[in-house]
């Protein structure tokens, strides 16, 4: 127990230590699935404060895109109304 830092470092760089430690631990029977799914468990609630914060900037990202769409449709209206202006004008050639 008190190697595990240091296994884990060797485990997460090293095939052959993986492969032995894997071992190791199957024989006291735990294998992968077991170690993942207590992970999960054991990183849920950091896990779970992760996934609410993305949601929230996620909500403040479509917020601010909401807006911006807004502000083109104003700004698209707006252009709108000019462009018919600009057509109808003359054009004269400027003086040398």
């Amino acid at each position: 127990m008190f190697e595990a830092r240091a296994n884990l470092a060797s485990w997460a760089s090293d095939q052959k230590v993986r492969a032995e430690i894997d071992q190791q631990l199957a024989a006291e029977g735990y294998d992968a699935s077991y170690i993942l799914a207590q992970a999960y468990m054991r990183g849920a609630a950091p896990i779970e404060a992760i996934d609410k914060r993305i949601a929230f900037y996620e909500q403040r990202r479509s917020a601010a895109l909401k807006d911006a769409g807004i502000w083109s449709d104003e700004v698209r209206r707006r252009l709108d109304r000019a462009t018919p202006e600009v057509i109808d004008g003359e054009f004269t050639e400027d003086p040398e």
